[in-house]
């Protein structure tokens, strides 16, 4: 007597896809990589009024920052698994404005460039940041809007 196949699915919905799982894997990495930086940045902003009251424990920032680095890297990486999308468009935006901004202030400081595009440059980085910030802020809402339809 045979017995009867058994699976742990009983649906082929019930599995995910390819596509699913490294979005979600992706989505999770790119949390945990943000949950990494937000705690460095928190660290980093803590180190300089905490210094005086803390100048006895040597090495308090390393130790903070693991031991607070960790679960929040682990829990925004959870919290961030199904958002990779939006997560890709944040990293990108950010990374861009930093570059442009980084590139506009040394081209303003270095001596030896001579530019022609007159005074105010940062203003005009300002506004082309800002400008690029308000057209992602646009999209993802309407990208958001058509979506929860």
């Amino acid at each position: 007597m045979a017995s009867p196949t058994v699976t742990p699915f009983t649906n082929t919905r019930d599995v995910p896809s390819f596509q699913e799982v490294i979005q979600k894997v992706l989505g999770f990495l790119v949390g945990v990589c943000l949950g990494v930086a937000i705690t460095i940045l928190a660290v980093s902003l803590a180190e300089k009024p905490l210094e005086e009251n803390l100048a006895q424990y040597a090495g308090w920032e390393r130790f903070a920052a693991v031991t607070l680095g960790v679960p929040i890297a682990l829990l925004t990486g959870y919290v961030c698994r199904n958002f990779v999308k939006y997560l890709i468009m944040l990293l990108t935006a950010v990374v861009g404005a930093a570059g442009l901004w980084k590139c506009g202030t040394s081209l303003i400081d270095c001596p030896q460039v001579h530019s022609d595009l007159g005074p105010g440059l940062l203003e005009k980085l300002g506004v082309r940041s800002a400008r690029s910030g308000s057209q992602l802020l646009s999209w993802l809402w309407s990208f958001v809007g058509v979506n929860s339809e």
